[in-house]
């Protein structure tokens, strides 16, 4: 019980109460008021930490909880104590989050450097014994380009002829 502005069980009396009658199922209240208060869902706080998974587990009918929920959300938004969902410090599957998404680019940073290492800029894994061509970025761009636009023209080339050898092949394999 306790104070009834504490958002304990009697406030979850009510929330649920109101709830099932806006629902027009005022005759299931008791019931799933029972089944709500014996699997522990005894305050408001515990409510704000249902999901469809743990009602499930509890065997709670989550449509009914998701509306429980969803008033209590606009009644405390209503009583000013939500403050845009920052009224709870600190929400644990946010900060798992945030500390994986850390991992991930702490990890990305290790990786980075060995890769631009291997890989190394084009020209400059060729010892510049021809002179200075490769230390001027225009020209490597320019023969980077006309590189690319000779393998795409092969690429093309190769296909092509694969279709052929395909068509060839088929015609031939039918041919009796």
């Amino acid at each position: 019980g306790g104070d009834p502005d504490d958002g304990g069980e009697q406030k979850m009396r009510t929330l649920i109460s109101e709830t099932m009658v806006s629902l027009n199922m005022s005759s299931h209240t008791d019931r799933f008021l029972k089944l709500m208060l014996d699997n522990g869902i005894a305050s408001t706080d515990i409510l704000e930490r249902l999901t469809p998974d743990r009602a499930s587990d509890l065997n709670l009918p989550w449509s009914l909880c998701d509306a429980v929920q969803k008033r209590w959300r606009a009644e405390k938004m209503n009583l000013g104590q939500d403050n845009g969902g920052t009224y709870e410090k600190e929400d644990p599957f946010k900060k798992l989050l945030a500390e994986g998404k850390a991992r991930r680019q702490g990890h990305a940073h290790q990786v980075m450097p060995e890769f631009l290492q291997n890989v190394g800029i084009p020209g400059t894994l060729t010892p510049p014994v021809a002179g200075h061509q490769f230390m001027i970025p225009a020209v490597d761009n320019e023969r980077m380009d006309s590189l690319e636009a000779n393998l795409n023209g092969v690429m093309h080339q190769l296909e092509s002829m694969f279709g052929v050898m395909q068509t060839i092949a088929t015609k031939v394999e039918h041919f009796d």
